[in-house]
């Protein structure tokens, strides 16, 4: 294996020169260093061929053949940086050089001004900054100090909204792009929330200046409509709506970030607030049928949804609208009985139907028909389940679920 990869960083280190010095034979060494990027694709195919390529400095024998500019070599060199960026051996090696290069290379095609062949590259890019920086504090750190923050602004700028997209076959990458993009966002704020047993970073005010532009009403529109729009595959929007959901939470848990005002942004077309969004995302995910390929992804959306309603109940005194929100739509409980039924899980759901029923009591009669389920979770092990089971079921009349289920007829 060894051999084998120091074989690859002297055919590498040939290509190199080979592209300076031979212009004539240019599309000739073009296409084999293409090809040469993507048989290393299929050729390092597991964990251990994957760390060895990374060990012996694959990455910046990349980043010198992707530095001689052509579109197709940058294409070819990005996915494969892609394709190993999950290597655990990445904690062990120097990105100070690495990682500012690929900053600049993917804010270059996200400025670039053709149609849409860049947009590749800034999918593979920000892919690999999503995972060089998970739970790696040094390169979180790094990406920071080399305008990653301001970069990922741009790229959101740039993609939203997706539903202006003319080409309808775009859209579909594009939100993977976005995806990339707030998880690398996400890993950012995780540095800053207060975690038990973990020092919390200190962020920099030029930083959180940075981190607060995502709180501006534009940025704000641009993702809310995310969580409503169509026109894109299944798989790949709920991937994106997961995401933003998760943004938006970690936002709320940061504590330098302004919640002051957070509901008053609505979006332009049908003058929506981020709780109104939030619940159509739910809706929307409660219709999709589940199948293997959605069903892990559309468990955590839903876990998410209440997780973060919750949060702005709290946070941002959003009760009445979360109750205005699920008017028509059907009753959370019954989600209480499934497979999602985690501790944490059930208690948000418990707290946000408690809400719902302060300030909607129209619906108790309909909700009825989950007291079985309440009664049993009033008798729950976990006392905060116990208390929210209860201040439930005292907010519901005394009926048979039968004769609740008549009377709506």
């Amino acid at each position: 294996m060894e051999m084998g990869l120091e074989a690859i960083s002297k055919f590498f280190r040939k290509l190199e020169l080979n592209l300076e010095f031979f212009s004539k034979k240019q599309q000739r060494i073009i296409q084999v260093t293409t090809r040469t990027f993507d048989l290393l694709n299929l050729l390092i195919h597991d964990s251990y061929a994957i760390d060895g390529f990374v060990k012996s400095d694959g990455l910046s024998l990349i980043c010198q053949v992707v530095n001689y500019r052509h579109p197709d070599v940058t294409r070819a060199g990005f996915k494969l940086l892609l394709h190993v960026s999950d290597s655990r051996a990445l904690s062990l090696i120097n990105l100070k050089d690495i990682l500012p290069f690929i900053i600049t290379r993917i804010r270059e095609n996200v400025r670039d001004q053709r149609r849409h062949e860049e947009d590749n590259v800034v999918y593979c890019g920000t892919g690999f900054l999503s995972n060089a920086v998970a739970n790696q504090q040094p390169v979180k750190e790094l990406a920071i100090a080399n305008d990653a923050i301001n970069l990922l602004y741009e790229v959101i700028l740039k993609y939203t909204p997706i539903n202006e997209l003319r080409e309808t076959l775009r859209r579909n990458p594009v939100c993977e792009i976005i995806s990339n993009t707030l998880r690398t966002l996400n890993n950012f704020l995780m540095m800053w929330i207060p975690i038990q047993n973990r020092q919390m970073a200190e962020a920099a005010p030029s930083t959180r200046q940075q981190v607060c532009r995502f709180l501006e009403p534009d940025v704000m529109k641009r993702l809310m409509t995310c969580l409503s729009i169509e026109g894109c595959d299944i798989q790949p929007m709920m991937e994106l709506r997961s995401t933003i959901l998760r943004f938006f939470l970690l936002l709320l848990r940061t504590p330098f970030i302004p919640k002051a005002g957070l509901l008053n942004v609505t979006d332009d077309a049908r003058k929506r607030n981020i709780v109104e969004h939030i619940c159509t995302t739910f809706s929307w995910a409660m219709g999709q049928p589940i199948n293997d390929r959605n069903r892990e992804i559309r468990h955590q959306l839903i876990e998410r949804v209440f997780n973060l309603l919750v949060r702005l109940i709290e946070q941002c005194g959003a009760a009445s609208e979360v109750a205005l929100s699920f008017y028509a739509i059907q009753c959370p409980l019954s989600l209480l009985s499934g497979d999602l039924a985690k501790p944490m899980f059930v208690l948000n759901v418990l707290l946000v139907c408690d809400q719902i029923l302060m300030h909607n009591p129209s619906v108790a009669n309909v909700w009825s028909v989950d007291r079985p389920l309440l009664e049993v979770l009033k008798n729950h092990l976990n006392s905060d389940i116990e208390r929210a089971a209860s201040a439930v079921l005292s907010k519901l009349p005394e009926v048979d679920p039968l004769a609740a289920i008549l009377s709506n007829c």
